[in-house]
């Protein structure tokens, strides 16, 4: 049942590239994709791996708050094996690398996978500091700044409240997915308000800051690399709004969201077709297809 989910996931990827392909000169789109210049498709690749690296330094932080007894080198193995569901919508397959843990240690699971909640927890906040303050810097219309920012007021007034992060974790638990691998998240709330407090918040956040502009600079220099050009402010603004959106429709990978969204948005700012398709690919390529891979 779920490998027949994989191919249905992979079949409507394949349909949405397929309907883009339609629209676009399919010569121009594969020349475009294989003709960019090597340095700075290496460039790009490499700061995509440094910030999964950061990512993996930030799980084991976070994971030695629960346990010492899991090693460096096995713990990045439990964080890579969670790859293989970057497909699952807001990446909450992710928990199941805690069975592995719970397997291996005898660790709970309610003590591991409430850190994948709040990785993405640090990672949704980032993106929404950064659309919010990234305004400022573009020619877009300033008065927008104020939905990301009401958004993060909202995010920071719902984590200092238990009774709301208890009915969002039964809510959670509901998911089939997650019902299978967690007793009970509202077990878990301990977990996570820790892991929420002053010192894990800076080193949570600031993680997922860095790694949200290495990304984006990644997929600058993939925009480089195929001798086009755009304002970087601008491009800051765009690639995680549309990843925000993405990220929060619950569809797996955002799939068609984050390809419509980018490629429509790369070409109302004067990309040509053939090159906001080609990078788009190539950021889902690196961004889900190797780290799934990996």
């Amino acid at each position: 049942m779920k490998l027949a989910r994989t191919f249905l996931v992979i079949i409507i990827l394949i349909a949405i590239y397929v309907v883009f392909l339609l629209f676009s000169d399919v010569e121009k789109t594969i020349s475009t994709l294989v003709s960019i210049d090597q340095r700075y498709l290496v460039g790009g690749i490499a700061l995509w791996l440094l910030g999964g690296f950061l990512r993996v330094l930030r799980w084991h932080y976070f994971l030695k708050r629960i346990t010492t007894e899991i090693p460096f080198v096995r713990s990045s193995l439990y964080f890579i094996s969670g790859f293989a569901f970057m497909l699952s919508p807001a990446r909450v397959g992710e928990m199941l690398r805690s069975p592995l843990i719970k397997r291996d240690y005898d660790i709970p699971i309610s003590k591991t996978a409430p850190i994948v909640l709040v990785e993405r927890f640090y990672d949704l906040l980032a993106v929404t500091i950064i659309i919010a303050t990234g305004i400022f810097f573009t020619t877009i219309d300033k008065s927008i700044a104020l939905i990301p920012i009401g958004v993060i007021i909202l995010i920071l007034l719902i984590i200092r409240n238990k009774n709301t992060i208890s009915k969002i974790l039964k809510k959670l638990s509901k998911i089939k997915i997650l019902s299978k691998i967690i007793p009970s998240l509202d077990d878990s709330y301990e977990v996570i308000y820790m892991l929420m407090k002053p010192k894990y918040f800076a080193t949570g956040l600031s993680v997922s800051i860095g790694t949200s502009m290495l990304e984006v600079t990644g997929a600058y220099m993939f925009i480089l690399g195929m001798a086009s050009t755009i304002n970087f402010q601008d491009l800051i603004v765009l690639y995680h709004s549309v990843g925000f959106a993405a990220a929060t429709s619950m569809i797996p990978a955002g799939i068609g969201i984050f390809e419509g969204g980018l490629v429509g948005l790369f070409v109302l700012y004067n990309l040509k077709y053939e090159v906001a398709f080609a990078v788009t690919v190539l950021i889902r390529i690196v961004s889900t297809g190797l780290f799934t891979v990996i």
